[in-house]
């Protein structure tokens, strides 16, 4: 069964009474035996809010807890990418020679930091690490500076390396460590005051998963820094995507480069994906910015309709609860999302 807890939150709640869309969400994760927390916002507003679940050993689910961000930490670093070009401090297709001359890359010269915000570098991966390495520990700073596997500009390439050099560069235009960068032009300005940056300590109530009747907790997190290394509660979340779609972060002009999806490469956009979806109920498709993350057993997807400010966030501890794919119009992803953008059905 599931527990409706608006007003949970440290923000503002439309009702004290779950809604029908709030009902119905609720019995879509019911028959999906989802654990884990689903938010439909309006700005920072709180339209529905389900919590479900075991986030741990007598640990139960709870709007307070931290999770891993896992590869959501790409969206947010490329919004303080974004900030620095708004500010003429960067530019999407300079080299990264341009800005980070010391990098021990022998082709900064070629790859741009638009390629490293869509993942088309040509850098090393590391899902082409055996699982063991994630357990010993490697370098990034040596492993992602290694020879290209392909050619800059040209193939999609899903990689942590690309945001983990990102970070350096930004450090360097910055003049101080990514968290700094990360508070001072993303976390301040949206009012997001428990994420950071893990590292291998990074346990405490940050949510597990249940498998084969244990629990697995993060891996080191210090592996994936800029990458998919934030820690921090879903409210953070919440405030980060109303500042991102009301201006609060970025220009509209900004705003339209950053979610710009490219078709020819899958809809991917900088840092997120942006492609039109077809929902059951709304008035032809509707624009969508969808980011993912997956890391040690979390899947989370914070998918955000600009022309509606309005955010539908999904965190589960259970691996992935059957998202699916919203473009086939079939899986949670695609339920949850026509109930949350097309209510009025």
């Amino acid at each position: 069964m599931f527990t409706s807890l608006l007003g949970a939150l440290a923000l503002v709640t439309s009702s004290d009474k779950p809604s029908e869309p709030d009902q119905a969400i609720a019995q879509t994760l019911d028959q999906a035996v989802f654990s884990g927390i689903v938010l439909v916002t309006q700005g920072e507003t709180v339209l529905s809010q389900i919590v479900q679940g075991e986030a741990g050993p007598d640990l139960s689910m709870a709007p307070q807890l931290d999770w891993m961000w896992a590869s959501l930490t790409k969206q947010v670093m490329a919004v303080a990418a974004m900030r620095l070009i708004e500010e003429n401090r960067l530019a999407l297709d300079a080299p990264l020679s341009d800005y980070a001359p010391d990098l021990p890359l022998t082709s900064s010269d070629q790859i741009t930091v638009r390629d490293l915000l869509r993942h088309t570098t040509g850098l090393p991966d590391y899902d082409d690490l055996p699982p063991e390495r994630f357990r010993t520990g490697f370098d990034p700073d040596i492993y992602c500076f290694g020879p290209l596997k392909s050619a800059p500009g040209g193939t999609f390439d899903y990689n942590n390396c690309d945001t983990w050099v990102l970070g350096r560069v930004l450090e360097g235009i910055y003049g101080a460590d990514i968290e700094t960068v990360l508070t001072e032009l993303v976390f301040l300005p949206a009012g997001m005051t428990e994420t950071r940056l893990g590292d291998a300590q990074d346990f405490g109530d940050v949510a597990g998963r249940a498998v084969e009747g244990g629990w697995i907790r993060p891996i080191d997190l210090g592996l994936f820094g800029p990458a998919a290394g934030l820690v921090g509660p879903v409210h953070d979340l919440v405030r980060f995507n109303a500042a991102l779609m009301d201006g609060r972060l970025l220009s509209e002009a900004s705003r339209a480069e950053l979610w710009r999806g490219e078709p020819e490469r899958g809809y991917v956009a900088l840092g997120a994906w942006s492609f039109p979806a077809p929902l059951n109920g709304c008035d032809g498709a509707l624009n969508l910015i969808e980011r993912r993350g997956s890391l040690s057993g979390v899947e989370i997807r914070s998918l955000m309709a600009p022309a509606l400010n309005r955010s539908l966030i999904m965190y589960s501890n259970q691996g992935d609860p059957g998202y699916g794919e919203i473009w086939m119009g079939e899986g949670l992803s695609y339920e949850l999302a026509s109930l949350a953008f097309c209510p009025e059905r």
